[in-house]
């Protein structure tokens, strides 16, 4: 097959479809695969400063006591949240970004844990089959919520995912909400995406409108010393990952969307097809479901039609 021949197959496909008329579609899967979040702290003195959030009694640490993680991403949805870091080599810190609601994090990252403790028992020569014990570095886990759901919760527990009570196994997560650390460097970034929130929610949401609302919500954050530093310096590379992630998003939502009027629509046709079973003539049909006498004839035959074959 040649690449024209490809590119021919691929449009053709009705997800591709969907995402050619998604004007958003653009930005999925760029260049910035990074997202905004985990950019923020690939620098060591943010990383510091994210450490001393949630370690201020530890005056100690310094930057080169930090050191980043990158754990293999199993079950992200393209644009990657985490950001993970070990301190001194006896501390890891798993932290993730979410802009929606999401119950299941002390599995997903139970998950990226075990992928971190198999690096780490690889990096140190350890065996699970031999005699000694292994000593693991202690471990902390955090979610950054930013959504526009209300979500109150503090804390979730792994143990709260079992059928039954299960007292032997258990992973917390904090869950860290805007103004839990004000004047951190947290805060700032949640200030950062609400920001570009509040102005989508006046702009609005197409695509010049969203471009419109970021551009804005970097300028307004450097004017008043919010991540000014960092957005000055990333300006554009942020501009790309947050359009990035927004359209993500944007597209889910649509699918979404997509979904549940499909099903709507699937229910209308079977709420005909029961009628039509039962007796009810085409004018009775027509009468409750406001569809046309045209549209229920046709919609019958293509049922009647599907059973014969």
């Amino acid at each position: 097959m040649t690449n024209s021949e490809k590119q021919e197959d691929r449009k053709e496909t009705p997800e591709y479809k969907n995402v050619q008329k998604h004007k958003l579609s653009r930005y999925i899967n760029s260049k910035y695969q990074d997202s905004v979040f985990k950019d923020l702290f690939k620098s060591r003195e943010n990383l510091l400063g994210l450490y001393r959030v949630l370690h201020p009694e530890d005056v100690l640490v310094t930057e080169k006591d930090m050191e980043l993680i990158t754990i293999k991403n199993v079950l992200s949805n393209g644009v990657y949240n985490d950001v993970a870091f070990q301190v001194k080599g006896r501390l890891i810190v798993l932290m993730e970004h979410q802009s929606s609601i999401n119950w299941n994090m002390p599995l997903r990252l139970l998950v990226y844990y075990a992928e971190e403790v198999m690096g780490y028992l690889r990096k140190e020569g350890e065996s699970l089959h031999q005699k000694e014990k292994i000593l693991l570095p202690s471990a902390e886990f955090y979610v950054v919520y930013s959504g526009n759901e209300k979500w109150d919760v503090k804390e979730l527990r792994l143990s709260d995912s079992f059928e039954e009570n299960n007292g032997f196994l258990e992973l917390l997560v904090k869950i860290i909400h805007k103004n839990d650390y004000k004047e951190s460097i947290l805060d700032d970034y949640l200030t950062f995406i609400y920001k570009v929130k509040e102005n989508m929610e006046i702009y609005g949401r197409d695509e010049e409108n969203i471009r419109r609302s970021v551009l804005e919500a970097i300028g307004y954050c450097i004017k008043n010393n919010i991540l000014a530093g960092y957005l000055e310096e990333r300006q554009r590379e942020v501009f790309g990952m947050l359009m990035n992630e927004i359209s993500v998003d944007e597209f889910g939502e649509i699918r979404a969307r997509e979904a549940r009027k499909e099903g709507r629509e699937e229910g209308r046709r079977e709420f005909i097809i029961n009628m039509y079973r039962k007796g009810y003539t085409l004018e009775q049909i027509a009468g409750v479901t406001e569809k046309s006498l045209e549209e229920i004839k046709a919609l019958i035959a293509d049922r009647e039609s599907m059973l014969t074959i």
